[in-house]
């Protein structure tokens, strides 16, 4: 693999695989791009809108009911004011919750001012943490969670288990693109890194035709949580880097380490316990000698903050 030299370019000539969805892929593309990378983009997960539309915006319209909202993702947001019709910042409860802080950015976007975001952990972990989600505060109350179909159970069943009324409003879908193993196969030669920043898009890329997973095992992989590092690591992908968040500058931070210092994963956990869904696809699970280059020396403490 190329890069890592001196220069102002840290990733010069390195072929970097950008496989978040079309609509987010820009920002982290050009950020590699920026680093004289070689980028190629090809969505792994394709964002459509969830078919009941007209129960999303009956949900949507009633959240005043709630005494906190949390909106999971960036794609969240847009299909919540795109499903409500006429949404509108007064029809959401006065404690907002984000995910991150971009989600909070496409809050504030929307006229949302008041968004609160974890403090060091972007996920279902770090929300959780927030004191307005502790069980005294939301005990006997409804919390509506802001979300697409399927995914993490995580938050629903931990704010169940506080005492919770929990109501989902889910208002879009993930599916793999049409197209994924034909678009792969056209760039299978020229990628040295694989950006996967969602368990979903990895799936996809596992299951996209029957040479994927052999490929994948090749090739650096940079993850933005550990949960999808893990879920790497069950198919033997022992090549994976951690990035310190899912912002692009974090990701291409988490690709340029793997290239300066390919050495330094360690070997990890096969499998840390996660819940995983057998997806039935031709992969197996490991047993064991895995890696991660991570940002930390491990979880950081969330706190939550305005």
């Amino acid at each position: 693999m190329l890069g890592g030299g001196e220069g102002t370019q840290r990733l010069s000539g390195v072929r970097v695989l950008v496989t978040r969805p079309a609509a987010a892929a820009a920002r982290l593309a050009d950020a590699f791009a920026a680093e004289g990378a070689v980028v190629h983009r090809v969505p792994a997960l394709a964002i459509v809108p969830v078919e009941d539309r007209r129960s999303a915006e009956r949900l949507s319209h009633r959240l005043t009911e709630a005494c906190a909202a949390v909106f999971t993702s960036v794609n969240a947001v847009e299909g919540f004011f795109g499903a409500a019709s006429g949404a509108a910042p007064d029809r959401l409860p006065a404690t907002v919750l984000a995910v991150g802080p971009a989600t909070a950015a496409a809050l504030r976007a929307r006229g949302v001012a008041d968004v609160r975001t974890p403090d060091g952990r972007f996920d279902s972990e770090g929300v959780l943490a927030c004191p307005q989600l502790a069980a005294p505060r939301v005990n006997g109350r409804l919390v509506a969670l802001i979300k697409g179909e399927g995914g993490r159970d995580l938050l629903g069943r931990a704010l169940a288990g506080r005492g919770a009324g929990v109501r989902e409003v889910n208002v879009y879908r993930r599916r793999a693109p049409a197209g994924l193993a034909e678009r792969l196969e056209a760039v299978r030669e020229s990628v040295d890194i694989v950006t996967v920043t969602s368990a979903e898009a990895l799936e996809n890329l596992m299951g996209a035709a029957p040479w994927t997973a052999s490929w994948l095992s090749n090739r650096t992989l940079v993850t933005v949580s550990e949960r999808v590092a893990g879920i790497a690591r069950t198919y033997c992908l022992s090549r994976v880097a951690v990035a310190a968040g899912a912002d692009a500058a974090s990701v291409v931070d988490a690709a340029v380490r793997s290239v300066v210092n390919p050495g330094e994963a360690d070997p990890g956990e096969a499998d840390s316990g996660q819940a995983h869904p057998d997806s039935g696809l031709g992969p197996r699970r490991c047993g064991g000698d895995a890696g991660s280059i991570s940002a930390s020396d491990g979880p950081t403490p969330a706190r939550c903050k305005p």
